[in-house]
């Protein structure tokens, strides 16, 4: 990358744009670091961020949709990401995603999380 904006721009350019690159993969790897997940009999609990850290926890009843994604860089790499859309208060649903995860492990937790859903009683109020 680089090298390709010394030779279409200025070194000095590319020179500047050294340390942003640098940043950005220490921001990164700090960001997936934290990122950490799990569950109990009811629950999904997601944590990640690095300046901002987040938490989200919802139950097993609330969730509404589940999603696993491959972008190309996530096949290649062998990685997938779990979308879970649930069922909020006053039609405020929050999605909660977890980038990252190894695929064999992402196709683990869509599963186990399909099956708990599955299995619960819907209540229609």
């Amino acid at each position: 990358l680089i090298g390709v904006a010394a030779w279409q721009l200025d070194l000095r350019l590319a020179v500047l744009a050294l340390p942003l690159i640098l940043l950005v993969v220490i921001a990164t790897r700090a960001w997936v670091a934290r990122l950490a997940w799990a569950t109990d009999d009811e629950r999904l609990a997601i944590r990640k961020g690095w300046v901002d850290r987040q938490v989200g926890i919802v139950r097993f009843s609330r969730i509404q949709a589940l999603s696993l994604r491959q972008s190309p860089f996530d096949r290649r790499w062998r990685m997938a990401t779990l979308h879970v859309d649930t069922a909020g208060t006053g039609g405020a649903g929050v999605r909660l995603t977890l980038p990252f995860l190894p695929e064999a492990e992402a196709r683990e937790l869509f599963e186990r999380l399909h099956r708990e859903v599955s299995a619960r009683d819907f209540v229609w109020n």
